[in-house]
């Protein structure tokens, strides 16, 4: 059953106007994880946001935030932007920057990278690697800490036209996981994501 519906999927959006994954499109995506192995910091579903920003044709950069019971997800390059923001304001006469360079400075460094092959018209595979991310973790003995993490993986992701420019993006991915420390193990996730590109 499952199989038949990918396939009429896919044969519905072949006859669709193609998508082009191009310099400067944005998506944003609803993206619910499931932790596929369980291991001690992968024990929970997560929901969140990703956002994909082209900045060549076919390569984008990943940023996201989500969570679960227990868990909070958000890029290292964020934060570590606020921080230099924060620097700047103290050091620089009259308050600090202007408002396009601080959000140049907090957006400036990605968690990681997307590059996108068109296999069909308007399906992509979408191999990603986000080192650069930090969680944490709120453990049911008590422990509570932050993590430097890294995943990699790869989406298949289908684009369907709303508008001039405007498309509906659909994504199922599996993701390796692992944070940054010595006793953890590889983790495993899959999950589906549903956005808009425009």
């Amino acid at each position: 059953m499952k199989k038949n519906i990918l396939i009429l999927i896919l044969i519905s959006s072949h006859g669709i106007a193609n998508a082009q994954v191009d310099q400067g499109n944005f998506s944003i995506n609803l993206t619910h994880k499931v932790a596929v192995n369980n291991t001690k910091l992968m024990r929970n579903n997560l929901t969140g946001i990703d956002v994909e920003w082209n900045v060549a044709d076919n390569v984008g950069l990943n940023y996201s935030i989500y969570g679960g019971e227990g868990v909070f997800h958000m890029p290292a390059g964020p934060a570590i932007g606020v921080a230099a923001v924060c620097v700047a304001a103290c050091f620089w006469a009259g308050g600090g920057l202007d408002f396009e360079s601080e959000m140049l400075l907090i957006f400036a460094i990605p968690e990681g990278v997307t590059y996108n092959f068109e296999i069909a018209q308007n399906t992509y595979i979408s191999p990603y690697i986000n080192p650069l991310g930090l969680e944490y973790h709120d453990y049911p003995e008590g422990e509570n800490r932050w993590f430097g993490m890294g995943s990699a993986g790869t989406k298949i992701k289908m684009f369907m036209p709303v508008g001039s420019e405007v498309y509906v993006v659909f994504s199922g991915f599996a993701e390796a996981q692992l944070e940054y420390t010595s006793d953890q193990q590889l983790g495993i996730r899959a999950g589906l994501s549903c956005g808009i590109s425009f």
